[in-house]
């Protein structure tokens, strides 16, 4: 692992560096992390919690534990850190970039504004995304006893049934229905099924966060400074848009757990989002830090709608 000289809050940047050598290890905890996520969505299932949130929670987690892990690198000089301390923040950080989806947020994005739940739409994006940065930073300066009771209060908190409200204009037009049924709970499956998804979902998650963790040594080797944050923002902007694909031609199951699930999952990440601007942040790159959070709310989502609407299937012409 590739480390410069660094100090403060800057060392993040450095220790989520990675090079080579890094990325298979890596690509196993990301698809580690994936499979947690599935677990999660089987027991949200079991509850009878819609998917989207059970994709906030997962992502809002993520911010929170990545936030502690940003905290236990902040504040030591990088002289300081042991390699085996590097190892585990960085495997930890690999972990939670598989447990968080950009895609999935930008997916859920679209299909709470189709059902007309505008303002829903909007806050659970910028809620993940912005909120995402603030719970990082928080979090990095509070024990990490803390990150660790947070997560199962949230969880309690979304239990509490909540239906988000159409505005007065929105509810005169009723909802198509597949945008409707997309935001229902999902039918609990045999364990046996689930593990099965979840391991094909890990599957995909290997392959797609082997393929984020590729880009950044690959940038690093052209001179591009800060490489972990553009190679993390073009693999979320590429995971948006390869969602919209799966969205409209996807429909097995298996299919949509290794590529919606796993891959696109695996390939896309809100945690580091999270660290990485909150670094830019205290680090003073606040050029930086707003470009990562604007292109994320904006071309995110815009990319998966213009995908999803132009791989749907069209209707096949019958002359009469």
């Amino acid at each position: 692992m590739s480390v410069t000289a660094a100090s403060g809050i800057g060392v993040v940047s450095a220790v989520l560096a990675i090079d080579a050598s890094d990325i298979v290890p890596l690509a196993v905890s990301t698809a580690a992390g994936v499979a947690l996520r599935v677990a999660m969505h089987a027991l949200d299932d079991r509850c009878g919690r819609p998917r989207w949130k059970s994709t906030l929670w997962c992502n809002v987690t993520g911010c929170v534990l990545a936030g502690a892990v940003l905290g236990q690198t902040a504040g030591t000089p990088l002289g300081n850190l042991t390699e085996d301390h590097r190892r585990i923040c960085v495997w930890l950080m690999a972990i939670l970039g598989g447990f968080t989806t950009y895609s999935g947020l930008c997916l859920d994005t679209i299909h709470l504004a189709r059902a007309r739940r505008a303002a829903a739409s909007v806050t659970v994006l910028v809620f993940t995304v912005v909120g995402g940065v603030f719970l990082a930073v928080w979090f990095s300066r509070l024990p990490v006893t803390v990150a660790i009771i947070v997560p199962p209060m949230l969880w309690l908190v979304l239990g509490v049934p909540w239906r988000p409200r159409a505005s007065r204009e929105m509810a005169s037009r009723p909802a198509p229905e597949d945008a409707v049924a997309s935001l229902r709970p999902i039918q609990p499956q045999p364990l046996r099924a689930t593990a099965g998804m979840a391991l094909i979902a890990a599957t995909g998650g290997l392959f797609g966060g082997a393929v984020r963790l590729a880009a950044d040594p690959l940038l690093a080797g052209v001179g591009v400074a800060h490489a972990e944050r553009w190679s993390m923002l073009g693999a979320n902007l590429v995971g948006a848009a390869l969602i919209g694909v799966v969205a409209a031609r996807c429909s097995g199951a298996h299919a949509g757990a290794f590529w919606r699930t796993g891959f696109c999952g695996g390939l896309t990440t809100v945690s580091a989002l999270a660290t990485l601007s909150a670094s830019a942040t205290l680090d003073g790159e606040r050029s930086a830090a707003m470009t990562l959070l604007i292109v994320s709310l904006v071309v995110g989502p815009t990319l998966t709608l213009a995908v999803e609407r132009a791989s749907a299937p069209t209707a096949a012409f019958t002359p009469r």
